[in-house]
């Protein structure tokens, strides 16, 4: 955009009434769901919200991550644990030093590789960050 701010929506439809937060050049968002008409629904990381934004002012790029697809592409799948929280990891293996965020019961992750391992990686929108995650506490 040139000036001004990209609206994020909860809805799909200009009012000013449905805004709930401001993106500007450079801000990411992740597409969820693309459909074919002018509002696409989008996680924002800098606000931590899905909404909708007006798909004409978004440019694709792979650059914020190193990644080959944007994260959030693959299925998603939510957190269960009884208690304490499932680590995010650096690495597919179990180390105190690997921890690299906690995600807790009922946050959603996106698989980005499910290997034959224990370990899968995936993306956390919550943390805005990839890592592994123990895949028996995915569902």
């Amino acid at each position: 955009m040139e000036s001004g701010y990209l609206a994020l929506r909860n809805a799909q439809a200009y009012d000013s009434r449905n805004e709930i937060g401001k993106l500007y050049s450079g801000d990411t968002v992740y597409v969820s769901e693309a459909g074919s008409g002018t509002y696409w629904y989008v996680y924002s990381p800098k606000y931590g919200k899905y909404g909708y934004v007006n798909k004409n002012y978004l440019v694709y790029t792979d650059k914020a991550l190193g990644q080959k697809s944007a994260p959030g592409s693959g299925p998603a799948y939510t957190v269960k644990v009884e208690t304490g929280y499932l680590a995010l990891r650096s690495a597919a293996a179990y180390d105190s030093n690997n921890e690299i965020g906690k995600l807790y019961s009922g946050d959603t992750v996106y698989v980005e590789s499910a290997g034959s391992g224990t370990y899968w990686y995936v993306y956390a929108p919550k943390l805005d960050r990839s890592g592994y995650v123990n895949h028996n506490y995915l569902y």
